[in-house]
């Protein structure tokens, strides 16, 4: 039977819920089949980009050229799949919608205000024919859920004003150019590839690493007052070996995020595709949180980045500005030390145990396919 969120859809124009596929915001990664391996670069393969990723095609050119690989706009027939599953991915490829849930007991009121306004013309939003009626009606009678906008939510106001109401927020997925495969995707639990995999692979073998030695020195040449220098730096770090300069990146987004987005060149599509690695808008701060908090993420996290970081912001972490730094010993401040004339330490939190953990296998890899063309979507 039909649901009254489609008989809305049908009814009025200004629909509460217009998204035929409701993602999970709480948890996107849920939403697609995320696959737990890195994409691998292997020769011959058949390759679908979803439109929303930011892959600069100058650059992903040159790895197609190179392996002899195929970009499909038919994702049935891809051997890897690739979609934005970043925040502002999801964003790009959904709508929001929020409504008003009438609570059970006032269904049989709300039925009632609907009926007379069909009867009685009281209201032109409402137009509604004797089925979408009996299905509105048998709809309530057997409790179901009744959504409804603010403008309809004061129209039942004005008859019933003690109507009890929760405000519902979702996120569905759209129609657009990309609408069908995405749907594709989670009607039949397709595994995909997250687009900083291909990221992490076209700016090349000889792409700059930055560590400490690079990472003082875009410094100097960001803090510099030309410009030019400051163009140079991001053009740099927009072309840099992306996983294996984490770390440093995101240091330099932590100082410097404020004026990267205020300068023209975080609009070149190089610069946009960092942004897109990183996860990172004019809306993101830059902690060392986020830092940690991407590294897990992404599972690189290891001692030698955590040493670095808490060398790098030591002041910060003994000010308790990371949930990721905790206190493990307490001591007393200098002046009651020179008085006891000891070092005085209470542990507080117990050591950890480290675990055992099992090596993941490697995807199975589809056939290869020998097709020597390139054909650009």
């Amino acid at each position: 039977m039909k649901t009254l969120q489609i008989v809305v859809d049908q009814i009025w124009e200004k629909t509460v819920l217009k998204g035929r596929i409701k993602l999970n915001e709480d948890n996107k990664d849920n939403n697609f089949i995320m696959s737990k391996n890195k994409y691998s670069l292997k020769p011959n393969q058949t390759v679908f980009i979803s439109k929303n990723c930011s892959i600069p095609k100058v650059k992903l050119r040159t790895v197609m050229m190179s392996h002899n690989l195929r970009i499909t706009k038919n994702f049935k027939e891809a051997d890897f799949c690739f979609i934005n599953s970043s925040d502002s991915g999801i964003n790009a490829i959904s709508e929001s919608s929020g409504g008003y849930i009438l609570n059970n007991k006032n269904h049989t009121k709300s039925a009632d205000y609907f009926k007379h306004s069909v009867k009685n013309n009281v209201d032109s939003l409402f137009t509604l024919a004797d089925i979408d009626i009996d299905i509105l009606g048998n709809h309530i009678e057997e409790e179901g859920t009744v959504t409804v906008d603010y403008r309809t939510l004061n129209s039942i106001k004005r008859f019933y004003p003690n109507v009890e109401t929760s405000y519902d927020y979702n996120k569905y997925l759209k129609e657009g150019p990309d609408y069908e495969c995405y749907e594709y995707f989670l009607d039949n639990d397709i595994v995909v590839y997250n687009q900083q995999d291909l990221m992490e692979i076209v700016n090349g073998k000889e792409a700059l690493v930055i560590e400490k030695k690079e990472y003082n020195q875009l410094k100097s040449m960001i803090d510099s007052s030309d410009e030019d220098n400051l163009v140079l730096a991001m053009e740099m770090i927009a072309n840099c070996d992306y996983t294996k300069s984490l770390l440093y990146l995101c240091m330099l987004f932590e100082a410097y995020s404020e004026k990267f987005l205020k300068n023209k060149y975080c609009r070149h599509i190089n610069f946009k595709s960092l942004l897109a690695y990183l996860n990172i808008n004019r809306y993101t701060y830059v902690t060392i949180d986020y830092m940690i908090d991407l590294f897990i993420e992404r599972k690189v996290l290891n001692k030698e980045w955590v040493d670095i970081i808490f060398e790098e912001y030591a002041d910060r972490i003994a000010n308790r500005e990371s949930k990721h730094f905790k206190a493990k010993v307490i001591t007393l401040n200098t002046e009651a030390l020179e008085f006891l004339n000891f070092n005085y330490d209470q542990k507080i939190i117990e050591d950890f145990i480290p675990v055992e953990k099992e090596i993941e296998k490697e995807e199975e890899i589809l056939d290869d396919k020998s097709i020597s063309n390139i054909v650009w979507s």
